[in-house]
């Protein structure tokens, strides 16, 4: 698997989304890391761009609206590609990944009212030996946490779980 850089593409659309970021919400965004399929060499055009954005202020009731309002002007701007995944502080992704409340987007939904599924392990990992820096220090110098046997738990729970399920709703529906 060639990972590495991602497509001129997806770093074009993740120059939009940081200037616009930084022009409703000033000084939040300290890092941002892409993670997913545009690292993993899966990216395709229309596919959406999983990001992990950090700031030392993300857990501030403060920073929420601006960061939705930046959102929502950065849909606009890029007519509705999708930049999904947390906001963060630099201290969350020091520890294991755990249900905490930030601020996190997936697809034209800005969220701030329950936990993101991408506080996991698998996202944790990513970000640590394959996340490739647009803004701040490079994952490699990063301390974040990592636990193999907790990644094959995970891993493990979630295929017997919730792919389980949709693979017997596939099944019923053929």
């Amino acid at each position: 698997m060639n990972v590495g850089r991602p497509p001129d593409r997806v770093l074009e659309t993740l120059g939009v989304w940081l200037q616009l970021h930084d022009r409703y919400a000033p000084g939040l965004i300290e890092g941002l890391y892409v993670v997913g399929s545009a690292v993993m060499d899966d990216w395709r055009p229309g596919s959406d761009v999983d990001v992990i954005a950090v700031g030392s202020a993300m857990s501030d009731a403060e920073a929420v609206d601006p960061l939705r309002q930046a959102h929502q002007a950065t849909r606009e701007a890029l007519g509705g590609v999708d930049v999904d995944g947390p906001r963060l502080t630099w201290s969350d992704l020091a520890v294991e990944p755990q249900p905490v409340l930030r601020p996190w987007s997936l697809g034209p939904e800005f969220h701030y009212d329950e936990s993101c599924f991408e506080l996991n392990p698998v996202m944790w990992h990513t970000l640590s030996a394959h996340g490739w820096a647009v803004r701040g220090t490079e994952p490699t110098e990063m301390a974040i946490w990592t636990d193999d046997a907790v990644l094959r738990s995970f891993v493990r729970a979630n295929a017997d779980g919730y792919w389980r399920s949709v693979h017997s709703s596939v099944l019923a529906a053929l």
